[in-house]
């Protein structure tokens, strides 16, 4: 392959345009073309990313005052020393605990008033987390301290002291512990932990009054449920009463009627018969009448007809 030379120099006619293949500066000499120097490439890339860095960093600024980004930093940050305390890297661990409680403690300070309750537990998740992961780092340097001595020791001519040896890593064990203790982000730490479980002990005493109350409130409220219970009960029950007594009563007043009304027939039946029963016992006075006005006629007698 040819390689192509770029056209440098002076063009001979201001009516011959054509496409320069590179990036080019015109100047005030007429018809004169040069190169941008690589330098000047260099420098706008380096302004166009500080622009760029100015223009971002009111937005970090504002992510940065933002307590919910805030404390998912802390979060992420507890979570990658829990995974670290995982793979037994306990410095690490105990680096990113600290980290994550710093965070705890400046959104406490920066926004008080934001979810209290979870940055609470979370400071003093973050808090146990270190206290625990301190003894851990602790016993870890001292199970890894005595090793370099085993070497030296093998190193020299035999002669056997393996108790000498053996109480070698023993005599720094007191100085190693309160060596982290010294820090003060460690103490203000400790100094939150205290107060986030005297707040915790506050909160689950009033837990416990408020469940208290809540169950002689539920109690009472079976006891009136219970009462009431009762009382419908003992309504429908004489509701019950009350219809059958008006039921009775309606028979008994049926009843009452049906004798009315039998009795007044037999006492108009009775009328009627003692109607009928006068004019009869009154016709025969005057058959007797006419019978006593009749002539009687002699009897014939058997010596009379002789």
């Amino acid at each position: 392959m040819q390689t192509r030379k770029e056209p440098t120099g002076v063009a001979h006619s201001p009516l011959l345009l054509q496409p320069m293949p590179h990036r080019c500066v015109a100047t005030r000499i007429a018809f004169v073309i040069i190169r941008t120097p690589r330098s000047m490439m260099k420098i706008r890339s380096i302004l166009l990313a500080a622009v760029v860095f100015c223009l971002a960093a009111p937005v970090l600024t504002a992510e940065s005052d933002d307590p919910s980004e805030t404390f998912l930093k802390a979060y992420m940050t507890a979570q990658q020393g829990e995974k670290l305390e995982h793979e037994n890297q306990f410095k690490a661990a105990l680096a990113k605990y600290r980290f994550a409680g710093s965070l705890i403690e400046q959104l406490r300070k920066a926004h008080s008033d934001w979810q209290p309750a979870i940055v609470e537990y979370r400071g003093r998740k973050v808090s146990e987390s270190i206290l625990r992961v301190q003894d851990k780092a602790s016993t870890q340097e001292s199970v890894n301290a005595p090793a370099p001595p085993i070497e030296n020791a093998a190193a020299v001519p035999p002669e056997p002291a393996p108790t000498q040896v053996a109480k070698e890593p023993v005599t720094p064990l007191p100085a190693a512990k309160p060596a982290p203790a010294i820090t003060p982000n460690e103490v203000a730490i400790e100094q939150a932990t205290r107060k986030l479980r005297d707040r915790v002990d506050q909160l689950e005493a009033e837990l416990q009054k408020s469940r208290t109350q809540m169950s002689a409130a539920e109690n009472e409220k079976q006891s009136l449920n219970s009462r009431l219970d009762e009382t419908r009960s003992k309504l429908d029950k004489a509701q019950g009463d009350l219809d059958k007594a008006k039921t009775a009563e309606k028979q008994v007043r049926d009843q009452l009627t049906q004798a009315q009304a039998s009795l007044k027939k037999t006492a108009a039946a009775g009328s009627n018969e003692g109607k009928a029963q006068a004019p009869i016992n009154s016709e025969p006075p005057p058959a007797k009448s006419v019978m006593k006005r009749m002539p009687t006629r002699p009897r014939r007698t058997k010596k009379s007809r002789v």
